[in-house]
């Protein structure tokens, strides 16, 4: 018995190296499809290519359990560092408590202070009953200054019949620190004001008692008799302080100057200068231009 012929193997085809299916009759010559039309299967992936997605895959898929175990680890850190900031907040106000009491504080006790800012605090919740006091005397108060060390005001009078010097410097310590004294030590200062300093609270700290004036007010009242002369005053043919001369854009004055003489000057948006240039000049005091002759020749 005789097998019968097996069939004869098919050479293998020409493959496109685009998409791997067979080229087709009379295209085996080609490496690709586009001759007769387009690939009939999307391009192939190289196996090669295959191993590398995958790599990306998988280290996008590392990364992105890493990522969420730091994030975790992240929040809870954070976590732990405000409750452990919250505990030493409340440590620190329970040994506090007693020491910087400023709700409790009633005026006639001496308050001490612990450190630069409970001495702050107090400086500044006295503040309201200080203004109250000055201006039952007829004094405005302003603040100015840091703080850090003494409490800078001044008193500036803000109406007729003002108490004198003493009455206010009483009358703000008493407010304060529900104290008073005899009298006080006045230094004179620039611009007609007078100082002195008025002891309010004590301060206990480590280097604390290396600096001056803590717990004081320091406390500059402008004289009546200042606010107003300066002002007032002429110095010599009608020549006044330059403070006084009117802020008016554009109204022109006689300004004067010891280094440079009297020349005519002008208030220009923010600062007085020369009227024929326009520059910046130092200007000492001022009057008013005179008036323009009656007549041509007269």
């Amino acid at each position: 018995m005789t097998e019968a012929p097996k069939p004869a193997e098919m050479p293998d085809l020409p493959k496109c190296a685009i998409c791997g299916e067979p080229m087709p009759q009379g295209e085996e010559m080609f490496k690709f499809h586009g001759y007769s039309g387009p690939c009939p299967k999307p391009p192939m992936k190289k196996e090669e290519e295959w191993n590398r997605l995958d790599k990306i895959k998988a280290d996008v898929s590392i990364l992105k359990n890493a990522y969420q175990n730091f994030a975790d680890q992240y929040e809870q850190d954070r976590f732990d560092r405000i409750v452990s900031c919250a505990e030493y907040l409340n440590t620190r106000a329970s040994e506090t408590a007693g020491k910087a009491d400023l709700e409790g504080y009633k005026a006639g006790n001496w308050f001490m202070a612990h450190s630069v800012e409970e001495m702050q605090a107090f400086y500044m919740s006295r503040l309201p009953a200080i203004r109250e006091a000055a201006k039952e005397c007829g004094y405005a108060i302003g603040l100015h200054g840091s703080t850090k060390r003494d409490l800078d005001l001044i008193a500036i009078p803000w109406r007729e019949n003002v108490f004198t010097k003493d009455e206010l410097a009483n009358a703000i310590m008493d407010a304060a620190c529900g104290f008073r004294q005899p009298s006080f030590q006045w230094e004179e200062k620039p611009s007609g004001r007078v100082a002195c300093s008025i002891p309010i609270c004590w301060a206990q700290w480590d280097g604390c008692y290396d600096v001056k004036s803590l717990g004081h007010i320091d406390l500059s009242v402008m004289t009546v008799a200042a606010s107003t002369s300066r002002l007032n005053a002429t110095v010599g043919d009608g020549w006044r302080p330059i403070e006084s001369c009117p802020k008016i854009h554009g109204k022109r004055f006689l300004g004067y100057h010891f280094e440079i003489g009297h020349f005519v000057a002008e208030w220009f948006v923010d600062s007085f200068v020369y009227t024929w240039n326009q520059h910046v000049c130092p200007i000492t005091h001022w009057m008013p231009l005179p008036a323009a002759p009656s007549s041509e020749g007269g």
